[in-house]
């Protein structure tokens, strides 16, 4: 976890450097907040749509809950704005 931290603080800190970005990143960049990293994995979809919601991907997705016994995949239609709403998921933990 502490080397998946550190990454992440040096590619917080590499977007700063390279293209404006939002105030939690710049925060982070700046070692102004700390962060910890999530012990439970999960998967983000995004681009999701209602015929993959009710087509095949349903089936994957029951089997990646019932192997963690958990819901860990996330699915998303709209990716816009959402980065802040996965960073609160992963607080929870």
């Amino acid at each position: 976890a502490e080397h998946i931290k550190t990454s992440y603080l040096r590619v917080c800190q590499n977007l700063v450097r390279l293209q404006p970005c939002s105030p939690l990143i710049k925060q982070i960049a700046a070692q102004e907040i700390d962060f910890t990293i999530a012990q439970k994995v999960r998967l983000v979809v995004f681009g999701f749509d209602a015929a993959q919601r009710d087509g095949r991907w349903r089936v994957h997705q029951e089997k990646l809950e019932a192997l963690r016994g958990e819901a860990l995949v996330i699915c998303v239609g709209d990716p816009t704005g959402y980065q802040r709403r996965i960073s609160k998921v992963d607080r929870l933990d």
